[in-house]
């Protein structure tokens, strides 16, 4: 059986995800329809800055920074903080910062920074 389009992995959250509108800290998910653009929006700053070979003010707020915007953005059904600690991460090695762990026991923490 082949799945359904939207739920390939992938794919961003359908139009009319299941699980309702959802929210990151106090902050509600982003429309559906708004997924692509905010992205575009998303990859247009982290390409520019890791052109400008990361030239940022405070480099570690500002990964943090896309993660947290990634996370808003919530673009998968599933894997989104999976893929927004990688991404997070990667920018961090990338500007030089060493690799950034949440550990199990740190999660509450981690996740009260969205609550921002």
């Amino acid at each position: 059986m082949v799945p359904e389009p939207h739920k390939m992995p992938g794919q961003y959250r359908p139009p009319h995800d299941e699980r309702g509108p959802g929210q990151v800290g106090k902050e509600p998910l982003t429309p559906a329809y708004l997924i692509g653009s905010q992205m575009v929006d998303l990859w247009d700053e982290v390409c520019a800055v890791v052109s400008a070979h990361g030239k940022v003010e405070d480099a570690g707020s500002w990964a943090w920074s896309v993660h947290d915007r990634f996370e808003r953005i919530h673009p998968f059904l599933d894997g989104n903080g999976r893929v927004g600690r990688i991404l997070m991460n990667q920018l961090r090695l990338q500007l030089g910062l060493p690799w950034l762990t949440v550990r199990f026991e740190d999660r509450e923490q981690y996740m009260a920074r969205f609550a921002r």
